[in-house]
């Protein structure tokens, strides 16, 4: 296809930076290219969850804080270490101390963000299960931090190891 005829101009001695053709269909294969191994590219974290993220209605949070409630794996419902959480019931439980939250997927470094995750009784109360819950209180809200991320459906990754 559309490849082969791009090799045989470079076997040809054709110049990308004199042919603009050939580096435009270069520089869209290898677009093409970083964008399938980007799908493709999933990189398993135990201790960690994609989550929607949320707003505190209940206004309990601190700046800092965050709240997440989640369904336990198979795995981790099998292993007995339960530092990072509070458990609820059989199948759900929050988890508390200091996570890794991000934009997902992460484009910068700088957004990535070191919070507290914390079980408030007010919010474990409203039931809300898989999802990120950030606070209204403080100058910048976290999402935004998080590559001008909302909360009108963007996926945060959570990692609490």
């Amino acid at each position: 296809g559309e490849n082969s005829i791009l090799a045989k101009m470079l076997r040809h001695g054709y110049e990308p930076n004199a042919e603009p053709y050939l580096l435009m269909m270069l520089r869209a294969y290898l677009e093409n290219q970083l964008s399938d191994l980007r799908g493709r590219c999933r990189v398993y974290v135990p201790k960690g969850r994609i989550l929607l993220g949320c707003l505190d209605e209940t206004g309990t949070l601190s700046y800092g804080q965050i709240f997440v409630r989640i369904t336990l794996t198979k795995s981790e419902l099998e292993s007995g270490d339960q530092s990072f959480f509070h458990k609820l019931d059989e199948k759900t439980a929050v988890v508390v101390g200091k996570v890794v939250v991000t934009k997902n997927p992460c484009l910068h470094p700088g957004d990535v963000r070191v919070l507290d995750a914390v079980y408030e009784i007010a919010l474990e109360e409203k039931g809300l299960t898989d999802c990120l819950i950030f606070p209204q209180k403080g100058e910048r809200p976290h999402p935004n931090e998080c590559s001008g991320g909302d909360l009108d459906g963007d996926l945060y990754f959570i990692s609490w190891d």
